[in-house]
Order: structure tokens, then sequence, then C-alpha cells
């Protein structure tokens, strides 16, 4: 009987201090102490109260498909294949900034032809710098890929502003020469990228054809974005005014490489 009345009063001491921790000293109630109980009262999928920089954002994108989709890009099917429904989709995209790079495909100012330098020029100084900056404030990673000065002679210099942002340390450079798609897949994985958003010349050769370009890139698993606006292609002789040619590869990347972002859709979804 003595045994039992201790045990009884230990008891009521134990649940006597407990419940005035909790009332008149703030401590924490029994039920946290098991993980299991504390993971149930954690909301699910909570969304981020940030809203500045790094903060994630919706984008609208488009695809171009045979094939019928969904609202998520996905193919749609009937009696278990999919189903011919020609067309331009429209789609949102979650965009997380420090998992997605901007990537510039070689912003050169010392191309063998002045017509080149003149006509990317422009491109970059209206479109791709300020896109730069833009996506620089949200918190982007930003890589600017070009020739090793030190192995090739010309096509190596890039626009002055973004040269500056790279002495700042607010973009990297990476080599051609330095880099195949496996290792350039790994260096991105390496710093926990999983999306890509490409920029920069020509849209026709080397955005999609470098080893560190979109159709390497796809093949590596990465979710890819292009924006038409802040590139180009080498057109044919008579089709520089009409952009014929960068408008063709718009549309073939559109249909199995990457979504298509509008330059301005960016500019406002990453207001902060």
């Amino acid at each position: 009987m003595l045994f039992r009345g201790c045990a009884l009063l230990a008891a009521f001491s134990v649940v006597f201090l407990c419940g005035f921790g909790v009332g008149v000293h703030d401590w924490s109630p029994l039920s946290v102490l098991n993980p299991q109980d504390a993971r149930a009262s954690e909301p699910a999928d909570a969304e981020p109260t940030d809203k500045s920089q790094n903060a994630a954002y919706k984008l609208a994108t488009h695809r171009q498909s045979y094939f019928k989709r969904d609202a998520n890009g996905a193919l749609e099917l009937r009696d278990n294949l999919p189903f011919r429904s020609e067309g331009k989709y429209c789609l949102e995209r979650t965009i997380h900034p420090p998992q997605t790079a901007i990537i510039i495909m070689d912003p050169w100012v010392d191309m063998a032809a002045s017509h080149l330098n003149e006509y990317y020029g422009r491109i970059a100084k209206s479109r791709i710098v300020p896109f730069v900056n833009k996506a620089l404030e949200r918190g982007h990673p930003i890589i600017v890929l070009t020739n090793d000065p030190d192995t090739v002679e010309y096509n190596t210099n890039i626009h002055p502003e973004l040269a500056a942002l790279v002495a700042k340390g607010q973009a990297s450079i990476l080599y051609h020469q330095d880099l195949d798609d496996d290792a350039f897949a790994d260096h991105l994985r390496s710093q926990g990228i999983d999306s890509l958003i490409y920029t920069g010349f020509a849209s026709n050769m080397c955005v999609i054809g470098r080893r560190m370009g979109m159709i390497p890139m796809v093949q590596q698993g990465f979710r890819l974005f292009f924006v038409p606006q802040a590139s180009a292609a080498v057109e044919y002789p008579n089709t520089w005014e009409n952009q014929s040619i960068h408008h063709a590869t718009t549309k073939i990347i559109a249909q199995w490489i990457a979504d298509i972002v509008d330059y301005d859709a960016f500019m406002r979804a990453t207001k902060n």
C-alpha cells in the first residue's frame, strides 16, 4: 500500500508540474514530445510567405503539340492512347528561382561579321540585359556560355554589361571547351539546379545544338524554357527582316524541347 501511494503521489506531481509549466511558463505540451504527433500537426504543402528574392512565382508559358495535352502539359489519353488535337497549349508553371538557371548562349561582341555583332548586340542590350537584371532580383543563378579566349581567336568577348555582372560575381562563365553535356549536367545538379531558361544566340544553331545547349540538356532530364524575344537565329539572306528562321526554330523548340516564355510575361511575373 505504501508503494502504491507513493506512485500515485508521483504521478499527480508530474501532471501538476506539466500543467503549471504549460499554463504559466509556456512549456510545450506533452503531445509535441511525440514526433509522430508533431508531424501530423504540420500543414501539408504550405505556401511560402516570403514574396521577396528566391520566392517561387507563377509563369505563363506555352507548347505546340500534335496530340491533345492537359492543363499541366501532359498528354491526354483516349482508350489508353494519345489523340490528335493540334495547336498551341497555354500553361502555368511554378518557378523556383534558386533551382532555375538563366542560360545566356554566346552573347559575343567580337564575331567575324559586323552585321552579326550589331544585330545580336541590339537584342542583348534591349532584351537580354534587362531580362538578366530582373532574374537577378528574384534570385536566379546566371550562367554565360562562351569560348575560352586562351584557345579561340574570336567569338569570345561577351556583351560588356554581362561581363560587368561576371566581374561583380553576379554571373558565372563556363567555356564550351571545358565541358560536355554530361559534365555540364553534373555541374548544374551539384548546384541544386533542375530547370534552365535559355536566351542568346543563335537559336537555330548554338542554342539548340551545342553540347551545353537545349537538345542535350532536355535529354539529360532538365526542365527547359526558351525566351524567343531574347534570342535570334542566323537567318537566310532574305529573312533577316521577318526573322522567319527564328520563328520556325521557336515552333520546333515548342514542339518537343521546351516551354516558350514570353519576355513581357516574365518581366511581369518577376516583379517584387
